[in-house]
């Protein structure tokens, strides 16, 4: 029975093998990294990325899945295409005597849907599957007899879709598009297998509690043909700006726990640590992961309020202050004013449709007004003056009873 049982983990071990060997390999990180896995979250997060990846699966399964990814990805940033995000990322995956390297460019462009963004991303590149026979040990010692190596290139092209909008993100991808056949570069007519087409859905949504404390459920799930579908949900916690623990549910019944910590303002460092109660989890041990990731971030293009005449003559100058409100100090006795908007980067004014002003009036006091964006592009706004201050009596059936007007001593 002992035998049975190892010769059914065997079977199930290798079919899952060849699924592997047919699609990229998985992060339970994948939230750190999305570029590898969504080409159209490049550029989203306005900064220059980079990531590394690094995992090893089934501690105790001799040939275990191993696999680093790496990638880099920003914005453009030039005027032009400054809706463009630009990444380059690269996976090497080995699973006993396969090995799947690829080398991948990816691209996005953004563009506004109503209140949030909208990006579609596209990539293209190279990957390489290879297989080495002479790795494989057979039971009756047969040494396969320098069999030699298959080894397959293939193009292959990805789409996905990504929607951001205040701390909602939801992205959708289809990989391997075209489904390429992984001839060898023996012959074309022996065929490693087929690049299926994958399927992969990806949501996310932060909660800010305290300034402090954020809390992001995510999921991700992935489809192929004739391959188990991937699924992660997950609970991320970030505390005190830095440090972030999560814990998480994968595919089989598996548990996944997620920590990490912002070295700086820049470095971010993060483990996770898989594994179930099942029998085959307690037979090929746990899987480990390591991050290292690094973001430069872009220093935001300063945004001025203008207040200015008709004739768009200068009168006085306003900028941004952390918590989106324009301060000025005293503004001209006048019953209207019209202001207009300023910065070195485009996108910065195209996402403000509303600006806060606040200012003194002649008491003194301090005023807070929104005004909204008109469609020459300008803010305008009128005072009017409150001449009578009128405080109403009414009765139950709103009939007016009397009238007060409010003095001087208020």
């Amino acid at each position: 029975m002992n035998n049975l049982k190892y010769i059914l983990l065997f079977v199930a071990l290798f079919y899952n093998c060849i699924a592997i060997g047919q699609q990229d390999g998985y992060y339970a990180l994948y939230m750190f990294n999305e570029q590898v896995v969504n080409p159209a979250h490049v550029g989203v997060e306005d900064e220059i990325k980079i990531t590394g990846l690094y995992k090893r699966q089934w501690m105790e399964f001799a040939g275990a899945p191993e696999g680093q990814s790496f990638s880099i990805n920003a914005p453009m940033g030039y005027k032009k295409l400054n809706n463009v995000g630009i990444g380059l990322h690269f996976i090497n995956d080995r699973f006993g005597p396969n090995k799947n390297t690829g080398t991948m460019l990816d691209l996005s462009y953004k563009l506004k849907l109503g209140a949030g963004k909208l990006s579609v991303g596209l990539r293209g590149g190279l990957k390489t599957y290879s297989i080495d026979l002479n790795q494989v040990e057979y039971p009756s010692g047969y040494d396969g007899g320098g069999e030699g190596s298959w080894v397959a290139y293939v193009p292959t092209m990805g789409l996905g879709i990504g929607y951001y909008i205040d701390n909602v993100s939801v992205g959708i991808v289809a990989d391997n598009l075209f489904e390429p056949k992984l001839n060898t570069k023996n012959t074309s007519d022996i065929r490693y297998g087929s690049l299926y087409r994958n399927y992969m859905f990806t949501a996310g949504y932060g909660i800010n509690f305290k300034e402090n404390f954020r809390m992001t459920p995510s999921i991700f799930i992935r489809y192929a043909p004739d391959s188990p579908v991937d699924f992660q949900g997950n609970l991320n916690v970030l505390f005190l700006s830095r440090f972030w623990f999560g814990i998480g549910v994968l595919s089989g019944a598996s548990a996944v726990l997620q920590t990490g910590v912002m070295i700086t303002k820049n470095l971010r460092l993060g483990y996770a640590f898989s594994g179930g109660n099942s029998k085959t989890s307690t037979a090929v041990g746990a899987s480990h992961e390591f991050l290292l990731s690094y973001a430069i971030k872009k220093k935001k293009a300063k945004v001025v309020l203008k207040l200015i005449t008709e004739d768009s003559v200068d009168i006085m100058t306003a900028i941004i202050s952390k918590d989106g409100t324009f301060s000025f100090e005293k503004l001209p006795e006048s019953t209207s004013f019209l202001f207009k908007l300023e910065s070195e980067d485009p996108n910065m004014i195209a996402q403000m449709e509303k600006v806060r002003v606040k200012y003194l009036n002649a008491k003194g006091e301090e005023v807070v007004i929104e005004i909204a964006e008109e469609k020459d592009k300008y803010f305008r706004f009128t005072h009017l003056e409150l001449k009578e201050d009128i405080l109403y009596a009414l009765n139950a059936k709103n009939d007016t009873l009397g009238t007060a007007v409010r003095n001087e001593e208020g």
